[in-house]
């Protein structure tokens, strides 16, 4: 996909800001990111790239020259023309009072149309202590002012890395405070590859499953325990756009529903229809392979399956074979150490087992358990991660960063 459509996810982030946002593209929804608030209306049907915002709206696509002439201003670029106010009115200006412009007058160009460099001019020549700044303090001041009130933003394709970063900005503890390098830890641990076989539970909103799906390219086999998908729980899932051959790999079983059968007595027969089912969990069908075409159905793929299609994923691939090749378990509102007593027969031999968890007990009954039975090369990490702002001169870690994530095990499974 090169261009921007309708009803797809993108990635927006403003030319010189660090905030991602992850936006459903539709006519009548706005952006509002970093003050500033603007329609994707006028970007359907254009290339991904650099655009620039006026009043609102989308104007125009920016050529790269544009994009590289903007990103060279420098301090000379931004020098005041005119004196300074105590050296035309020979007055000592109020201590307070430091920009001439007031709000209602930056405004009032910002509705213009002025370019962002002529009103960060403007600012620079109205700001009565510029001359009496540092060169320093000086490039400060125009880079804030600048990315205060940039007009121009970046419409990207999302990428699993941009989305895992886009959410964990937006609210870690959304997502189980999994931080992008502790998915690529996961994916590494998980040993997945093309055509592989997988038994997905997780918790950071279709994270993992998402990078288990890209992983496989249409290929294999992800059975995804969950307790609802939709758009809202699962945006990852969404928002990376899989085309039907890319969602073919997707198996969702409901954890009520595996759970059920899993802890029937033995000599219980296996359920045949939902009505024999204690739960009373409602199902949705998958759409006919004619709604592919559809782009108001690009994500019908993703909805959960018919009861006796989970059932028989169920019987035929968890329970009476064990031909999963990794078992990936996240989470702190189920028990993941419980969830893998359940799970942990579904896995081959030498299979992989990857579980993420937040709460040290969790962690400490997962071990005790791998060590019962026998699994070999079993690690316990906790890795911490600390983003720097990396400019000349002003290097420093972020203030306000979330540092520590949670704890994962890996362990491979012996006879």
């Amino acid at each position: 996909m090169s261009t921007i459509e309708l009803n797809r996810y993108v990635v927006v982030r403003k030319q010189s800001g660090d905030l991602l946002r992850l936006v459903k593209v539709t006519k009548g929804a706005y952006v509002v990111i970093e003050k500033l608030r603007f329609s994707l209306a006028n970007a359907i049907g254009k290339p991904f790239g650099l655009f620039e915002v006026r009043n609102g709206e989308i104007r125009e696509s920016l050529t790269p020259q544009a994009v590289a002439g903007g990103a060279l201003l420098g301090l000379n670029n931004f020098r005041p023309q005119k004196r300074s106010a105590t050296e035309e009115t020979g007055d000592e200006p109020p201590e307070k009072v430091v920009q001439k412009l007031t709000e209602e007058e930056i405004v009032a160009l910002k509705e213009e149309g002025t370019a962002v460099d002529h009103l960060v001019t403007q600012l620079v020549e109205g700001n009565v202590n510029f001359d009496k700044r540092t060169n320093f303090s000086k490039e400060k001041y125009i880079a804030k002012k600048q990315k205060h009130h940039s007009d121009k933003v970046f419409i990207i394709d999302p990428t699993l890395r941009l989305i895992a970063t886009a959410l964990f900005r937006r609210g870690p503890e959304h997502i189980a405070y999994l931080r992008p390098d502790l998915l690529a830890q996961i994916l590494h641990h998980s040993a997945l590859i093309f055509g592989g076989k997988a038994l997905v539970y997780e918790e950071s909103s279709g994270l993992i499953a998402a990078a288990v799906m890209q992983r496989f390219e249409g290929k294999g086999e992800m059975y995804y325990l969950h307790r609802g998908v939709s758009p809202t729980t699962h945006q990852a899932l969404h928002a990376m756009n899989f085309n039907p051959l890319e969602t073919a790999v997707f198996r969702p079983i409901k954890l009520s529903v595996y759970l059920d059968l899993i802890n029937r007595p033995v000599d219980t027969p296996m359920p045949t229809a939902e009505s024999e089912l204690t739960n009373d969990s409602t199902t949705h069908h998958h759409h006919h392979a004619s709604d592919n075409n559809n782009p108001t159905n690009s994500h019908q793929d993703l909805r959960e399956a018919e009861i006796a299609e989970q059932l028989f994923w169920i019987r035929d691939r968890l329970i009476d074979s064990a031909v999963m090749d990794a078992l990936i378990l996240a989470g702190d509102s189920v028990s993941v150490a419980q969830l893998l007593e359940k799970t942990y027969h579904c896995l081959r031999t030498s299979g992989a087992v990857v579980v993420y968890a937040n709460i040290q007990e969790e962690v400490v009954q997962v071990v005790q358990y791998l060590e019962k039975q026998n699994a070999i090369c079993i690690l316990v990490q906790e890795q911490m991660c600390r983003e720097v702002q990396v400019l000349k001169d002003r290097c420093h870690p972020a203030l306000q960063t979330p540092v520590s994530g949670g704890y994962f095990v890996t362990a491979y499974k012996t006879l």
